[in-house]
């Protein structure tokens, strides 16, 4: 297992924070956000999107700074709900 990988995006870290522009195939994960949990020997990155993993220079993403991310998350935070409940 790696640590990191270069890419054309930059270096991606595990820990780093990713923004799925597009990937190849999996139309369904545009604009998925997540955490970057592994890279595995080959440099394909797995993170907390989903099950499938990024190819570097065949998907593209953008790796966010700490505020991006924040600020994502911020905008699709769950808003107070009123939640009923039965007897």
């Amino acid at each position: 297992m790696k640590t990191e990988v270069t890419t054309r995006q930059g270096t991606v870290k595990v820990g780093s924070h990713i923004l799925i522009v597009n990937m190849n195939g999996e139309n369904a994960y545009a604009g998925r956000v997540g955490t970057v949990d592994h890279i595995d020997d080959k440099g394909q990155i797995s993170g907390s999107w989903g099950g499938c993993r990024l190819i570097p220079d065949y998907d593209d993403f953008k790796i966010l700074t700490d505020e991006e991310y924040k600020k994502v998350c911020d905008q699709y935070k769950p808003r107070d709900i009123e939640i009923s409940q039965k007897p």
